[in-house]
C-alpha cells in the first residue's frame, strides 16, 4: 500500500493541488532516488526556493531523511548522491532554474 507524507519545512509555504499531481505524474508515484513507492511524499530540495515543479521531487521517508541531512548541518556536510544538486539531476532541474520558477511564481 502507498503511504504519503509532506516533511515539515517550516513557515507558511503552500503547495497546490495542480502541483501535487504534475510532481507526481512526472515522478510517476515513486522514489527519485530508489525508485520505491512506499511512504512516498513531496520533498523539497532547497528551502527558500519553496514548492516549485523545478525544486521539489518525490522522495520516500528514508532518502528523504538523507536528502535532509545536509540542511540539518547547515550545508556543511551531505549523504553521497543527496547533495541538492544531485537532487535536481534527478528532475533535470538545477539552483538556477529552481529560484527563477520561484520568481516567476512570486509575480
Amino acid at each position: 500500500m502507498r503511504g504519503f507524507f509532506v516533511p515539515q519545512v517550516g513557515g507558511n509555504m503552500l503547495i497546490t493541488k495542480e502541483l501535487i499531481k504534475l510532481i507526481n505524474k512526472r515522478d510517476k508515484y515513486t522514489c527519485k532516488k530508489c525508485e520505491g513507492s512506499d511512504n512516498v511524499g513531496i520533498s523539497i530540495i532547497t528551502p527558500r526556493y519553496g514548492y516549485t515543479i523545478e525544486n521539489v521531487l518525490l522522495l520516500c521517508k528514508y532518502c528523504n531523511k538523507y536528502a535532509a541531512y545536509y540542511w540539518k548541518s547547515n550545508c556543511r556536510d551531505y549523504v553521497e548522491g543527496f547533495h541538492p544538486d544531485d537532487l535536481y539531476k534527478l528532475i533535470d532541474s538545477n539552483r538556477n532554474r529552481a529560484m527563477e520558477s520561484r520568481k516567476n511564481e512570486e509575480t
